[in-house]
């Protein structure tokens, strides 16, 4: 449509049953007044995000116009705060609303009838205090949790395994040889939540395995002791001699009694670390180059 000369879209698609189009390549150079425009019309978000990105890329709008939308933005955040703060555009919609994507998030699978603190039913993420948390959980039965910030307890309809993902702020997951520490049986992806602290991260968890094939973003850890230490079941795999130990100060414990472990880490710059006492105690398979 040539819509180059329209001076007013007020109301055009309010309570449109149907429509639900991409209008990024109209002209809408003209437009004073789009008040109402997508009120009560089917336009998906993604449409509506499409069409403010076109929209903001023309090379002069008129200022001051009310535009009215019944959906949410997210690609189009940018560009949206552009036809506000350069032409003074009054955009009235639900404002942001991203999916939520668990795409790089940290994967754990759990089972909730082995022993532990809470029920057979249950579950419950440890955290630790003098960290701050702000964080989302997938709990793997169809239930997401946001704004977490501190230990998280979740009761499951049926007792079983599940897998777990979390996203967001989340800087230290911290068993130390208490709670569920029977409950977690893998790290299936470390994903891109920023770690702070691995001091007695899964201290104690007898039937962990780590099988994720990415490395966890550790750059800034100085804290490693205990990490896996009477983890027992670790086997580990090929991706633990990537990981960034740059910063590492104190590795006592770490492995102690993970009498399964035997990867090489060979690769692993301790260049920093001041104390490996019982680094290895009882981790009667290790065997690898030093």
């Amino acid at each position: 449509c040539d819509v180059s000369h329209f001076t007013s879209m007020h109301s055009a698609f309010l309570g449109n049953t149907a429509f639900n189009q991409d209008l990024s390549t109209w002209d809408v150079s003209m437009v004073e007044n789009m008040d109402s425009m997508f009120i009560n019309s089917p336009l998906s978000n993604e449409n509506y995000d499409n069409t403010l990105i076109g929209w903001s890329k023309l090379p002069f709008l008129q200022d001051n116009v009310l535009l009215g939308a019944s959906q949410s933005y997210c690609s189009s955040k940018e560009e949206r705060q552009e036809l506000i703060d350069t032409y003074g555009w009054v955009i009235t919609d639900e404002g942001e609303n991203c999916p939520l994507d668990f795409s790089n998030a940290f994967v754990t699978t759990w089972k909730t009838d082995n022993p532990g603190f809470s029920l057979d039913n249950q579950i419950i993420i440890p955290t630790s205090f003098g960290n701050v948390y702000d964080y989302t959980v997938d709990w793997g039965d169809g239930i997401v949790e946001s704004g977490l910030s501190g230990d998280a307890t979740h009761t499951y309809l049926v007792s079983g395994t599940y897998t777990v993902s979390i996203i967001g702020d989340f800087p230290q997951i911290f068993f130390n040889a208490s709670g569920d520490k029977d409950k977690i049986l893998s790290v299936e992806q470390w994903g891109d939540i920023q770690w702070v602290d691995f001091n007695s991260a899964f201290n104690g968890c007898t039937n962990l395995d780590v099988i994720a094939n990415d490395i966890p973003n550790s750059s800034i850890i100085y804290e490693w002791r205990a990490m896996f230490k009477n983890c027992s079941s670790l086997i580990g795999n090929a991706a633990f001699n990537d990981w960034d130990t740059g910063n590492a100060l104190g590795m006592e414990d770490m492995f102690s009694g993970a009498t399964l472990f035997n990867q090489n880490i060979n690769n692993w710059l301790l260049g920093a670390t001041m104390n490996m006492n019982s680094m290895f105690e009882n981790a009667t398979s290790f065997n690898q180059p030093l």
